[in-house]
């Protein structure tokens, strides 16, 4: 089954991040006047990115996009860019993005670690039933698999309240959600890797919202996921901080017993953002 063209109003919410250079608003770039060799080599240069936000309720947790709007110039350039378009957006790493407060919500229902942790869980399931199904050279092309959709509802029910569960299965059912999966999926089978970009908050010297990773996130990880990431999904946490907040981010994670053994140095790194801890920006 072809994986359907992309298009440009997928998402709840969707931040672009521009790239050009600043442009009066009467002035526009003349993209169907220039000859047809030309046009494709825009395409096969785009390189604009989006943020979109995952529909779940009471979080912000983002997922990096290839921003698509160039398709709405016209149904002749939807036509003729589409097919490029698709490769870059399936080439890209998968990367979610998502903030991390000073004292983080003890409810896993609006705990933006606790969605994140099925996620990856789904993510490891759909990228073992692709090798067992297809095997280690999938194309985009083939058929996606909804075992991974079924594994993160079925987390869902068993760790949830039944309160909590009502309120939140429609998650796994949302058009945009199943979007993600499958658009996710895909980029796995270019690239299985998954990178975490968490905006970390350390605004506050009394509090440490990497306590909340320590006593939770990572022991669910390690006691279900242990040994997976190297052969199945490549894991990448990248911390961003304000620069004042470097050096502490830095003391905090390399305190002993802060990070699980299996978790390596390689698998993450610090950034510093001048412009602030936003994920729908990020």
């Amino acid at each position: 089954m072809e994986p359907r063209e992309p298009t440009a109003s997928e998402g709840e919410s969707t931040h672009r991040v521009t790239r050009a250079p600043h442009r009066r608003e009467d002035q526009s770039f003349p993209l169907l006047s220039l000859a047809a060799e030309l046009r494709l080599m825009v395409y096969e240069n785009f390189d604009g990115e989006t943020r979109r936000r995952l529909p779940i309720p009471d979080t912000d947790i983002y997922f990096h996009d290839l921003d698509v709007s160039l398709l709405q110039a016209s149904r002749f350039v939807l036509q003729e860019a589409a097919p490029t378009m698709r490769c870059h957006r399936y080439l890209l790493v998968p990367c979610l993005s998502l903030p991390l407060g000073p004292a983080p919500p003890s409810a896993d229902v609006s705990n933006p670690l606790f969605y994140v942790r099925q996620i990856v869980r789904m993510l490891v399931h759909e990228r073992q039933s692709d090798l067992r199904r297809i095997g280690p050279k999938a194309v985009v092309s083939d058929e996606v698999s909804t075992v991974g959709l079924q594994a993160f509802d079925g987390r869902m029910r068993s760790v949830l309240n039944k309160a909590d569960y009502d309120a939140t299965k429609s998650i796994c059912l949302h058009p945009n959600f199943k979007a993600f999966y499958r658009r996710t999926a895909r980029q796995l089978r270019s690239t299985p890797a998954l990178v975490v970009r968490v905006l970390l908050n350390l605004e506050s010297p009394s509090q440490n919202p990497l306590e909340d990773m320590k006593r939770r996130f990572w022991r669910d990880l390690d006691s279900t996921l242990r040994g997976k990431f190297k052969t199945d999904l490549e894991l990448k946490f990248i911390f961003i901080v304000l620069p004042q907040h470097a050096q502490r981010c830095r003391d905090l994670l390399v305190e002993r017993g802060r990070l699980p053994a299996w978790f390596t140095e390689e698998m993450w790194s610090i950034e510093v953002s001048n412009r602030g801890l936003d994920p729908a920006i990020d």
